[in-house]
């Protein structure tokens, strides 16, 4: 819980938090990754893959994929699951 809150700060002041948020290079999507264990966390890792949206004055998390793992590294899979589920929703904002 301490994790989100800090995340929910994050967003509403728009300090960035490199250990918690990191945007996806391999992703087209503009997929953003959400790790809940630290970098140098042991495993397992815990992962969100989504997308950032402002609402109103704010910005909201939108999560397609949450997941653990046992390597720190994203796989083609894990991105492109993630992918698929964001083109989803940005078809159905239309």
């Amino acid at each position: 819980m301490a994790k989100v809150t800090r995340v929910d700060r994050y967003l509403e002041s728009g300090v960035p938090t490199v250990e918690t948020f990191g945007v996806v290079g391999a992703a087209t999507a503009g997929l953003v990754e959400f790790r809940i264990t630290p970098k140098r966390g042991k495993a397992p890792h815990l992962r969100m893959l989504g997308l950032l949206y402002r609402v109103g004055r704010g910005v909201t998390y939108w999560a397609a994929l949450g997941f653990k793992k046992q390597k720190n590294q994203l796989t083609k899979r894990e991105i492109e699951v993630a992918e698929a589920m964001a083109a989803r929703w940005k078809g159905e904002a239309r």
